[in-house]
């Protein structure tokens, strides 16, 4: 029996320096060189997708406490609800195609290799061919499956930047490269225009049923809200009156401060007036999470960012993103005005020492040389909370880049002073904040 192995180039370029490259039967030795390749189009049937995304957002509405309903404007919360849940389906860049080639063991034949087949058997030297293709959008959907099944879909290996189409061959010809790679990047069109037309009748109606189903819920809390008003008793206020901050009817403007004396290279920064409101909304947004650990605890990261995307933008006329690609990476909140980058933060669940260390790390790869003003949000799942932040304060401090802190802003608030990695002779500011999301009995 014939053995039979899938191989891809993993990025190889000549200039890398990697090479030769051999496609080794596992009777040879690991395949640590191998990534497995996946026919394109064929995994994730597009109507159970439809359906997820459906429950995404009845979901996140369900988590909403009634504060939050009675405070949020409705047009804000549907808007950002829809950006959220909006299945978006990648575009080529053509224009961007580009090949690469190493050295390897290919086929006396031509090949193009599929996750079923990579004849390790009459092989001898040659090249092999990759066709990378960029594109925009999300990697995930090349492998949903359109409601008409296509054919013969190339099998390729996907990054989020770029999908990777391999050949390989000892009579492999530039003219069987420009053909069989041509047709393949045209069926990859078709299908994602097929995916487009698919699902835009929900994408188009997806802002009514979110403002149908909120609607409902909004309606709800605000009867509910009547009634507390209308009980005879007066009620008993918390021991902690922070609450959810009111949108007010006109969002604030971020208005940013510029040096007195502008430069070529001037840049505007945040206030401080600003950087401690920002501050302020996410706190109270956390506020009411361990007010409500259950509403939380099975959301994800970027489902928790969500939700102080929401109220930023409710409260400010900025332009505060998720996965906001920033310099050198995607950061989880991204506040910018008139162009630049004002505000960053990162969000992540508390792991210990290693965690905040590494988030920390995480969060100057992102900032430019003009980011100063940062956080790092900490939701800790845990029964005991008062060691932890003791804890993360000491720990602040064993990261290189640390310079002074911290001074309290709060029980669980903390600002620090780092050098920036890109000029040990300034300064960024890191307000550490911790959560307590007790989803312990």
């Amino acid at each position: 029996m014939t053995t039979t192995i899938n191989c891809v180039i993993i990025q190889a370029r000549r200039k890398t320096g990697l090479g030769p490259f051999n496609c080794p039967s596992p009777a040879r030795g690991p395949m640590s060189n191998i990534i497995r390749m996946q026919h394109l189009f064929l995994s994730n049937e597009l109507q159970g997708i439809i359906r997820m995304r459906e429950q995404q957002y009845r979901d996140r509405i369900d988590s909403y406490t009634t504060a939050e309903l009675v405070a949020g404007s409705l047009d804000n919360m549907v808007a950002a609800l829809a950006d959220m849940v909006t299945i978006e389906i990648p575009f080529l860049d053509e224009n961007g195609i580009e090949v690469t080639e190493v050295d390897g063991q290919v086929p006396f034949y031509y090949l193009r290799p599929s996750p079923m087949n990579f004849d390790q058997q009459g092989t001898t030297q040659g090249l092999i061919y990759t066709v990378h293709i960029p594109f925009t959008g999300p990697q995930e959907a090349f492998y949903y499956k359109p409601p008409q099944y296509p054919m013969n879909m190339p099998a390729a290996v996907t990054s989020n930047t770029e999908i990777q189409l391999t050949y390989a061959g000892a009579d492999l010809t530039s003219d069987l490269i420009n053909k069989h790679s041509s047709e393949d990047v045209e069926k990859i069109k078709q299908q994602l225009e097929a995916l487009r037309q698919a699902v835009k009748p929900f994408n188009d109606q997806l802002p009514g049923m979110i403002r149908i189903y909120l609607g409902q819920k909004q309606s709800q809390a605000q009867k509910a809200t009547q009634t507390s008003a209308g009980i005879r008793w007066p009620i008993r206020k918390r021991a902690d009156p922070t609450s959810i901050p009111t949108p007010p009817a006109i969002r604030k403007k971020i208005v940013p401060s510029r040096p007195a004396s502008p430069t070529a290279d001037a840049q505007p920064s945040l206030l401080e007036e600003h950087y401690k409101q920002i501050l302020d909304i996410i706190q109270n947004m956390s506020i009411a999470m361990e007010r409500s650990p259950k509403a939380f605890a099975t959301l994800e990261e970027e489902h928790l960012r969500f939700h102080f995307l929401m109220q930023l933008n409710g409260q400010y006329e900025g332009e505060a993103m998720g996965e906001a690609f920033n310099y050198g990476g995607q950061t989880d909140i991204l506040v910018r005005s008139g162009g630049h980058n004002l505000f960053i933060a990162e969000c992540k669940f508390w792991g210990g020492e290693k965690t905040l260390l590494a988030t920390t790390t995480q969060l100057f790869r992102y900032v430019t040389w003009r980011d100063t003003k940062t956080a790092i949000i900490m939701f800790v799942k845990r029964k005991s909370f008062e060691g932890i932040i003791d804890e993360a304060q000491q720990f602040m401090k064993k990261h290189p880049l640390y310079v002074s802190g911290p001074v309290a802003e709060g029980k669980t608030r903390f600002r620090y002073i780092f050098k920036h990695p890109a000029d040990a002779n300034q300064r960024v500011t890191v307000t550490l904040m911790l959560f307590h999301v007790n989803t312990e009995s």
